[in-house]
């Protein structure tokens, strides 16, 4: 028997939301928060049911068994059973056992369905490499340098977005790329569809950048959330229709650098030209059909909004989490409007971690 670990974690987009699908870059974050993934082959004599898989899930509190006459396709729509039916045709695993355990709410919008398509096929991947080498029972290895995209296995990235875009048909693959090298990261892609990261930047990766993105971004969940599928869709048509791409690329970039700059030399000039990037960028966005209005209007009337401190949404642009940025003696005012409107902080910290692999064979 064959034993895997992997653990992914959660992700935030700070800037680049649609801009990434007209060429533009994004600017992300891993969080603290994971979803925890363990995989094992196991004989015909440790198996319940012989020649299938055995998952279980916390998020969904269910337990399934999927045999070999369960195809893929059957489960487009749930990433457990999807991942671990693709991840067991590909890599030719036939028995075994997946749990997925998740420190995070699928409510928040922070990547589970990402994180366990790339942990399932990661971990599935590894215990097909397993059975095929000769070592030592008792070591376990990792991947190594988990900070380094060169490192990463962007064959297992795209495999779990191609099975994303099946539900997701706009996605980006900024989430995945995001959760696979860890982080806050840039990345853009030259043709988006093929999923090709032709930028791969961590340079704004540095200690000074993190405690800077603690400090400074401040992570709100608890709202409605917003269909993806559909906030996307709508969204794109509206951008097509004013002409206004290549003005959210331009304002997207600008934006970004604004916040690495923020991050890395903290000043009051820095920090004002933030916040005017940010509200710039949020006007522009102000009547799409998604966009979150009513709170919008509530924290605009908040004394300081846009010269002490801001805000913007993050993802698809509807209710899964309001991002305040500013220090935290700025945005008290800004906090407790939050937690009127039934908000509240998010429960992680901003991480440098990407995936991580052990196994033990």
């Amino acid at each position: 028997m064959s034993f895997c670990k992997v653990s992914v974690p959660g992700k935030i987009m700070l800037a680049g939301e649609y801009s990434v699908l007209f060429g533009g870059k994004t600017l992300s974050s891993t969080v603290s928060g994971k979803i925890h993934i363990e995989a094992r082959t196991k004989s015909d004599t440790q198996m319940d049911i012989p020649q299938c898989w055995r998952i279980d899930s916390d998020l969904w509190r269910e337990e399934a068994y999927l045999n070999s006459a369960d195809t893929e396709t059957a489960f487009d729509f749930c990433p457990l059973k999807q991942s671990t039916m693709f991840a067991r045709d590909f890599y030719q695993v036939q028995q075994g056992e997946v749990k997925v355990r998740s420190e995070l709410d699928t409510s928040y919008g922070m990547g589970t369905s990402s994180a366990i398509r790339l942990g399932v096929i990661a971990g599935i991947k590894a215990l097909s490499s397993s059975k095929n080498q000769k070592s030592d029972k008792t070591k376990s290895t990792a991947y190594p340098d988990n900070r380094k995209p060169n490192t990463k296995d962007w064959t297992v990235a795209h495999q779990a977005l191609t099975l994303q875009r099946k539900g997701q048909t706009l996605a980006s693959g900024y989430d995945i790329a995001t959760q696979l090298i860890g982080g806050l990261v840039q990345l853009s892609f030259l043709n988006p569809a093929s999923y090709e990261p032709y930028y791969c930047s961590e340079e704004p990766t540095t200690p000074q950048s993190y405690e800077g993105l603690n400090e400074l971004v401040h992570v709100y969940v608890g709202g409605s959330g917003a269909p993806t599928t559909k906030t996307v869709k709508e969204t794109i048509t509206w951008i097509d229709t004013k002409k206004i791409a290549e003005q959210i690329v331009s304002s997207s970039n600008t934006l970004i650098s604004d916040f690495i700059e923020s991050f890395n030399r903290p000043s009051y000039e820095n920090q004002s030209r933030l916040y005017q990037a940010i509200y710039r960028n949020r006007q522009l966005f102000y009547h799409s059909p998604h966009f979150p209005r009513k709170i919008a209007d509530t924290l605009r009337s908040v004394n300081g909004c846009d010269h002490t401190w801001s805000f913007k949404t993050t993802g698809a642009g509807g209710e899964d989490a309001i991002l305040l940025i500013g220090k935290k003696s700025s945005i008290t005012l800004a906090h407790e409007k939050m937690l009127q409107l039934g908000w509240k902080p998010m429960p992680y910290q901003f991480s440098h971690d990407g995936i991580n692999i052990a196994v033990e064979t």
